[in-house]
């Protein structure tokens, strides 16, 4: 699946976006649970 069939669904289907994200560098998270971001500053 290409980036813009990814933007695709998301519009059409909201809720499946997980929220909040950290991004540090070339690295991201799904900060849920909220301890996944500690684990991105290691």
């Amino acid at each position: 699946m290409d980036g813009g069939a990814v933007v695709d669904v998301l519009l059409a289907h909201p809720k499946l976006m997980q929220r909040p994200v950290a991004v540090l560098g070339d690295r991201a998270v799904i900060a849920r649970p909220s301890e996944l971001v500690l684990e991105l500053l290691d």
